[in-house]
């Protein structure tokens, strides 16, 4: 901020910190900077380590959080400059459709639905979603193990899945595990923002939960 002065002649009114959870300690610089309430800060990034439940004791009752998803398939459209009508003929619902089956397939990152290799990128994205978020963040010690319930996720979405069915097709591969392991995984997984699951619909809560 001191540069920013020297360069500009006067101090900025914004902060914008991005990508600040791989600096050790950043909550106590940014604890000290707010109480000068001098700034507006907005701290952004891709790991699930900047969401409320895991902020440090320092930031509690200061932040309000957001998660940003990827595009929704009418952001979709804005993105590729589509207008939709009320009245389409034959010819322009067949395009919309077109475009429907590529978002359901490629999905809604912002990079991946205006670049050319999406393919390349998606798997760069699975890459830095496992290895950093997941195993890296967890310290987690079984890679076969991780990468199994990682891909097993994947290819079951929108389908129920139980714990057991999980640890059962893991135990059909040799993979050294236990019930416990698995609920912890999976519990980590979610905490990537990369897996949402859903409690099957219940009046009763242990029902609700019992998908996993």
């Amino acid at each position: 901020m001191r540069v920013y002065v020297e360069v500009y002649g006067f101090e900025p009114q914004v902060l914008l910190l991005d990508e600040i959870q791989s600096v050790e300690g950043w909550e106590l610089v940014v604890r000290q900077i707010h109480d000068l309430k001098k700034y507006k800060m907005m701290i952004t990034g891709s790991s699930s380590k900047l969401l409320s439940k895991e902020m440090a004791p320092q930031l509690m009752g200061r932040t309000l959080s957001y998660i940003l998803l990827p595009f929704s398939f009418r952001e979709f459209l804005k993105a590729k400059e589509i207008e939709v009508e009320k009245h389409m003929s034959k010819d322009e619902e067949a395009k919309l459709r077109a475009l429907l089956t590529e978002y359901l397939e490629y999905g809604g990152f912002p990079d991946v639905v205006y670049g050319k290799d999406k393919l390349k990128i998606l798997r760069e994205y699975i890459d830095l979603i496992l290895f950093r978020d997941f195993i890296e963040r967890h310290n987690i010690k079984n890679f076969a193990l991780a990468r199994f319930m990682f891909n097993f996720y994947i290819q079951n979405y929108s389908s129920e899945v139980t714990l057991n069915s999980v640890f059962k097709r893991a135990k059909s591969m040799d993979l050294k595990i236990s019930k416990d392991t698995v609920y912890d995984y999976t519990s980590k997984l979610e905490d990537t923002a990369y897996f949402f699951f859903i409690d099957r619909f219940s009046s009763k809560a242990h029902l609700r939960e019992s998908l996993l």
